[in-house]
């Protein structure tokens, strides 16, 4: 084979292998809870990391069972900051995005303002996955 051949050959499988990719990411994005960005679900991700979290600094300090014990309420604390920050931040974010669609609305048509309505709440039922 000349090197023209080996480079084409190489091309097409690559490109093969980049829509296999492509296509089996497509297809776990469709199924309902797939795999949702974090920023979707920060509850969620906040106790499996804190989990995870804790799980590590046990076995890595090889704490003992009387150490974990004292120390898992700390974790448990973390989780409940980590929850009220961000509730505290979802109020201020609903806050600021009411102003800036009634600042934004404020130069759009009636209907400008509907499509503009419905578009956003079609992107928060994809964000809920629903």
């Amino acid at each position: 084979m000349n090197k023209i051949e080996v480079t084409i050959k190489l091309s097409v499988v690559l490109a093969a292998l980049f829509c296999a990719g492509g296509a089996s990411g497509y297809a776990i994005s469709g199924k309902e809870g797939a795999l949702r960005p974090a920023w979707i679900r920060p509850s969620e991700w906040a106790k499996a990391w804190i989990e995870s979290r804790m799980k590590e600094d046990f076995d890595l300090t090889d704490a003992t069972p009387a150490q974990r014990a004292a120390m898992e309420g700390s974790y448990a604390r973390l989780k409940q900051e980590f929850d009220a920050i961000q509730t505290q931040a979802s109020e201020r974010l609903a806050l600021a995005m009411r102003r800036h669609y009634a600042e934004v609305g404020a130069s759009l048509t009636p209907e400008q303002r509907e499509v503009l309505r419905r578009r956003n709440q079609e992107k928060v039922r994809q964000a809920q996955g629903k």
